[in-house]
């Protein structure tokens, strides 16, 4: 469990200096002429004029004919230019239901075939106008009639097909869940343990808001400790389900 928090946190980590980075860093502009010149990007229009404030204030109109490159906050070269989305930092909300022909395996062959819900919130950081990192949290059930309550902590990166509005995506989500569970009658441990979850989906959405609805593989290790008069024994389970989720991206 500690190697898994570890690497989430140094991943949340590189993903914030990286952010931080970006947002102290002054436009860039590189002209056909050899010249770079740094300062403020104030309007872009493809194929046209751009104004470009110098550091000292001045501010100067180029034509897009001139320029080679385009490197700003908050994207990276000046093709990029021509989409809405230029923020970095989005949060995501989604909700997941797994069906109850779900299966769920342990070590001594039985199954658990109720259905599954869950919620999850995360931060995700926009590496480039095709990749989202990010950290989550969320609350999951695998069978409703279980009493048993999961909550992962995750590592997430979504990669996009394409850079317009409406594309396809693929997500994998890494991390490690704790669980809780009611007093049942002779339970007297648990722990949680890996969570993996594949996804394949499509994105959509508004000027200011993305949807997000996917097909996805959740995989999920669980123990229980159980003592029946004198004799112990330990229940060690993976879930294993497909899911639909829904989410939103803002």
């Amino acid at each position: 469990m500690k190697n898994y928090i570890a690497i989430i946190i140094l991943i949340f980590i590189s993903v914030q200096i990286n952010a931080q980075k970006s947002d102290i860093s002054k436009d860039k502009l590189v002209l056909k002429n050899g010249s770079i010149i740094y300062g403020e990007l104030l309007n872009y229009n493809p194929s046209k004029i751009i104004e470009f404030k110098l550091t000292d204030n001045t501010v100067l109109s180029i034509p897009d004919s001139n320029i080679v490159s385009i490197q700003t906050n908050y994207i990276s070269d000046k093709n990029d230019m021509s989409g809405s989305n230029t923020k970095k930092i989005y949060s995501y909300v989604a909700f997941d239901l797994s069906p109850s022909n779900s299966v769920s395996n342990n070590r001594y062959g039985s199954s658990s075939s109720g259905t599954g819900i869950g919620t999850e919130y995360s931060i995700q950081y926009r590496l480039s106008k095709y990749l989202f990192t990010g950290i989550g949290i969320g609350v999951q059930t695998y069978n409703t009639f279980e009493k048993a309550v999961f909550y992962p902590v995750y590592a997430d990166i979504m990669t996009l097909v394409n850079s317009s509005k409406t594309t396809p995506f693929f997500r994998v989500q890494l991390g490690y869940s704790s669980v809780s569970s009611s007093n049942e009658n002779h339970l007297t441990g648990f722990e949680g343990g890996l969570m993996f979850n594949p996804a394949f989906g499509i994105k959509f959405g508004t000027k200011h808001l993305d949807y997000t609805l996917d097909f996805n593989y959740k995989y999920q290790k669980a123990s229980f400790d159980y003592k029946y008069n004198n004799s112990s024994s330990t229940k060690d389970i993976i879930y294993k389900r497909f899911a639909f989720r829904f989410g939103v991206l803002f």
